[in-house]
């Protein structure tokens, strides 16, 4: 099991949310996204209106992370950077 890092669950997590929403205009971006998603889920069987939202952002996120991932060749660094983002 990871250990946690600042407060989070890890250091990845960590290091994706201070990428993802340490710049003003980016955090307005993924802030405008969650409630986007919020507003568009609907409850299922399972999960709660909040859980199918958080699991379409995520998604969300993880593809608009890979689209830009600047390592596209495989390589010891792109396994590495696609299983820390994953």
């Amino acid at each position: 099991m990871a250990e946690k890092y600042e407060g989070w669950t890890n250091y990845e997590t960590w290091a994706v949310n201070l990428w993802l929403l340490n710049d003003a205009g980016d955090y307005e971006y993924w802030l405008e996204m969650a409630g986007t998603t919020y507003k568009e889920a609907e409850k299922s069987k399972y999960l709660s209106k909040k859980e199918e939202a958080t699991i379409t952002l995520a998604d969300f996120m993880k593809e608009s992370i890979e689209e830009f991932n600047p390592v596209t060749d495989a390589s010891l660094y792109s396994d590495l950077m696609s299983s820390a983002i994953g």
